[in-house]
């Protein structure tokens, strides 16, 4: 498997229609040492117009997320390199990794913002609602309700403002939720940011 490699999604990347790249498979995992939040902003590669807040994971020895490993070919790394502009690439061992599946003996990263990218959005930086759409049922798919739950509850800067642009999606790699998906959505958002 010297031609295959894996990186840790935490955000949309647990999502599988929004890959890009000829993935071979993704892997349920949990990555120790590690936060997420709403701390990344500025301008992404898929943001047409404006700047946008996204998700970033950051080292820290007190937590754990949950996550997908997602196994591609070695050759996909500069496209995703690409598509993560604003994250710097760095590697894992696989001690840093819980998963009912066996883990494979290749090369582990996780990507993790760059200082200039750095800090919680605000108006001019909002998180967009269609990325969240897809990431909310990346988790739903992947962890069922109750990893959904745990991913709202494990993420960080919900304060941040959220663009609801549903009826005209700005995130490239939108995907369709169902009614009732976004019902629920809306009613986990909204707990989350009020508390």
């Amino acid at each position: 498997m010297s031609d295959i490699i894996a990186y840790f999604g935490y955000g949309s990347l647990v999502n599988k229609q929004t890959h890009r790249t000829p993935t071979r498979r993704m892997i349920p995992a949990r990555l120790k040492g590690w936060r997420r939040g709403w701390f990344i902003r500025g301008q992404a590669a898929w943001a047409e117009a404006g700047g946008v807040c996204a998700l970033t994971a950051e080292p820290d020895a007190a937590s754990a997320i949950d996550g997908a490993l997602i196994l591609d070919h070695v050759d996909s790394l500069p496209a995703v390199d690409e598509r993560e502009m604003r994250y710097n690439r760095h590697q894992l061992t696989a001690d840093m990794l819980e998963s009912p599946e066996a883990l494979p003996d290749i090369p582990l990263y996780v990507y993790s913002a760059k200082d200039a990218f750095r800090g919680y959005g605000d108006e001019d930086c909002p998180v967009i609602r269609s990325y969240v759409d897809a990431v909310l049922q990346g988790y739903m798919t992947l962890f069922g309700q109750s990893g959904l739950e745990r991913f709202m509850t494990e993420t960080f800067g919900w304060h941040v403002p959220i663009l609801d642009d549903r009826n005209a999606p700005r995130y490239p790699r939108a995907v369709t939720v169902t009614e009732e998906e976004q019902k629920l959505f809306d009613r986990l958002i909204q707990k989350a940011t009020a508390g």
